[in-house]
């Protein structure tokens, strides 16, 4: 007689991947959009099915054992290839256009992108373009599984699992009140803006914008005052409007022109001046659309309007 042992479903890996990766079940159920007693159910029934103890439990958080590392490096692959397999039957059952699927870092949509996504589309008209903006730890989430052909990142980038390509960079900016005492000013050194509360939003370019501002004003006597708002970076200038904080974003919102608000250019040295925008992809997934959409968006890069 045949054994019927107990299965796991794809969710529960992926919530067990996910909470390996962020350290905290709480953040994991953030990324994930549920409860963090859902995780816990997930992994527990994970542990139970399989037999292993997938991770060690702290009050800081939790990290993989041993054989918890073996088993998600595992999972992760399985459902790379599980979400392969789906996307190929689900183009061989459809016949629809080809499809390019691009997930933006959010809101990285400026100038230079739709001018990308315009250009690739007059070029290929079978292409159907599919966007979708998340932030960038979702968004690497969504490429590894095959969920996506191409990511748009914003700020440093340490590849591991993926190829990129540099595609444009955006000189940085300090959006400030018509009433602050640097109105008026040309341009503005990080030195001139120590000590200046900033807000950011607390999507992936807003965390972006936090990293950089915490790696060129903090030190080991000092660290900046940086409040997080809930809301997207593209919300952000309400708060600098109001007076309430400085904000860190680039001269391609210069033609905002937001009421109340102006931008000065950051200069100086070898400080952090500028931010790079990277796509990624994964390796050996190179196809003639996403080529061209590439060497699109690299060459097209020197328009710089607002979307």
């Amino acid at each position: 007689m045949t054994s019927l042992r107990p299965s796991l479903e794809v969710w529960q890996l992926i919530c067990a991947i996910t909470a390996a990766e962020r350290g905290s079940i709480r953040r994991a159920a953030e990324d994930l959009g549920t409860r963090p007693a859902r995780i816990r159910r997930h992994l527990l029934r994970i542990e139970d099915v399989t037999g292993l103890s997938l991770f060690h439990r702290t009050h800081a958080g939790i990290r993989t054992t041993r054989e918890g590392e073996r088993f998600l490096k595992e999972a992760t692959r399985l459902l790379r290839d599980f979400e392969g397999l789906s996307n190929r039957k689900y183009r061989d059952w459809t016949s629809v256009n080809t499809v390019l699927r691009v997930g933006i870092q959010a809101p990285v949509i400026t100038g230079r992108m739709t001018t990308a996504l315009a250009k690739t589309r007059a070029r290929r008209p079978d292409v159907e373009i599919m966007l979708e903006s998340r932030g960038r730890r979702r968004l690497l989430r969504a490429l590894d599984l095959g969920h996506i052909d191409v990511a748009i990142l914003a700020g440093d980038f340490q590849a591991h699992d993926f190829e990129t390509r540099h595609l444009w960079t955006e000189r940085l900016a300090i959006a400030l009140p018509e009433s602050h005492r640097f109105a008026g000013c040309r341009a503005l050194a990080w030195a001139d803006v120590r000590g200046e509360t900033f807000v950011t939003g607390s999507d992936g370019r807003g965390q972006a914008f936090e990293r950089i501002l915490r790696r060129s004003l903090g030190d080991q006597t000092d660290t900046p005052r940086v409040i997080r708002q809930k809301v997207p970076q593209a919300d952000i200038l309400g708060f600098v409007r109001a007076g309430i904080a400085l904000c860190l974003t680039t001269d391609a919102w210069r033609e905002m022109r937001v009421p109340g608000v102006q931008f000065v250019t950051l200069t100086g040295g070898n400080a952090v001046t500028h931010l790079d925008y990277t796509a990624a992809w994964r390796q050996g997934q190179r196809n003639d659309v996403l080529d061209l959409f590439i060497e699109t968006a690299s060459t097209f890069a020197a328009t710089g309007s607002i979307f």
